[in-house]
């Protein structure tokens, strides 16, 4: 969202393959009941980091603030750390996603909103799509596979900028807005996090906010024909809504947010689907931390475990809180200031936000 950049000065999972056994009942799974939690912090200095890729357990990709990015292969013992600009400008990078053939691209969300593209692990980039009219910005990047992907912008008269890419991300054309549910007044995306996208098979979802109402658009088909459906998250505001959105499989589905402008609202900013994003039911309202920047179901927890982050690049209360039921109650864990979140495997996830990326490793 526009507005948010003006705001404020976050990260897409590689989820290299999904768990074959997330599909199976959920009551298969004995979910935990207490955690520990061991982080080891990384500084990173002069960046807010809202885009981070896990690729396994030792290498992960970031993406900030003023044209930062960089990558640890290590586990963190090292990191490459670079800057790019584009027609003299410092990027700003909220979204990122690497491919398993090693492209990497980096989206720029405004002045300019900006598509690159790297093949030689960032040491080179090309533009591959831009929009360089004063309203545009880039919300996201998202991948099905190797070759077919979509990208996410706010809309402009009505109609959200989606591009699509069935060759790997060389060439984007923008979907037409004939084909698009018309966008409401003050109705966008949320780049907080790298997580108002969410893609699995055919099927992909998008999340938005503000002060009409929040809703989640679905696609069945790749990004070729979308539907939108009415959410029960808080709207009304210019920051109220849908921050972050995330899916276990084809049906089963969470999203998360609030009000950024009172990160203690607890009410009507967690809710669940399982029907593919048709509905969506408030869960744990009044009874959670608040506003929350990003969302994820644990890995090989059969869609019962998720984490959150509540956290802002400003200052503010801040914390992780976990679900063991899939969203119906929560615990806090942690006050680490950390906007975003990925996971390796079940007990392995990495976390970012100002000037920091954090391992965390939890038992049992």
């Amino acid at each position: 969202m526009k507005q948010e950049l003006l705001i404020l000065t976050c990260l897409s999972f590689l989820a290299c393959k999904k768990i074959k056994t997330e599909n199976q009942p959920f009551n298969d799974y004995q979910a935990r009941t207490n955690l520990s939690l061991a982080f080891e912090e990384f500084p990173i200095q002069g960046t807010t980091i809202r885009a981070i890729q896990v690729l396994n357990d030792s290498t992960v990709w970031f993406a900030g603030s003023g044209g930062n990015f960089g990558y640890t292969q290590d586990n963190g013992k090292s990191w490459h750390r670079d800057v790019e600009e584009y027609q003299g400008k410092k990027l700003e990078f909220r979204s990122l996603k690497v491919q398993p053939n090693g492209d990497v691209f980096l989206v720029g969300v405004a002045d300019p909103a900006v598509v690159l593209k790297s093949s030689d692990n960032g040491i080179s980039w090309n533009v591959v799509y831009e929009d360089l009219t004063p309203n545009a910005f880039f919300d996201a990047i998202e991948f099905w596979d190797e070759k077919h992907g979509m990208l996410l912008g706010d809309p402009v008269n009505g109609c959200f900028h989606i591009a699509l890419t069935n060759d790997g991300g060389d060439t984007w054309n923008k979907v037409d807005c004939s084909v698009l549910p018309p966008a409401l007044a003050n109705e966008a995306p949320f780049a907080a996090s790298n997580t108002n996208i969410a893609v699995m098979n055919n099927r992909g979802w998008f999340a938005t906010g503000g002060k009409s109402e929040s809703r989640v658009y679905y696609t069945t088909d790749k990004g070729l024909t979308w539907n939108v459906s009415s959410t029960p998250i808080v709207s009304g505001k210019q920051m109220t809504g849908i921050y972050s959105i995330d899916f276990i499989d084809e049906m089963n589905g969470v999203v998360v947010g609030g009000n950024w402008d009172k990160v203690n609202e607890n009410w009507q900013n967690i809710a669940v689907t399982s029907d593919g994003g048709m509905s969506w039911n408030v869960v744990a309202d009044s009874a959670n931390l608040g506003y929350h920047s990003c969302v994820k179901f644990i890995p090989g927890t059969r869609g019962k475990e998720l984490l959150a982050t509540h956290a802002r690049a400003s200052n503010g209360p801040n914390g992780i809180s976990y679900s063991n039921d899939r969203g119906i109650t929560w615990q806090s864990l942690e006050n680490r200031g950390l906007i975003t979140v990925r996971f390796a495997n079940r007990n392995l996830a990495w976390l970012a936000g100002k000037n920091k990326i954090a391992r965390l490793t939890i038992t049992p």
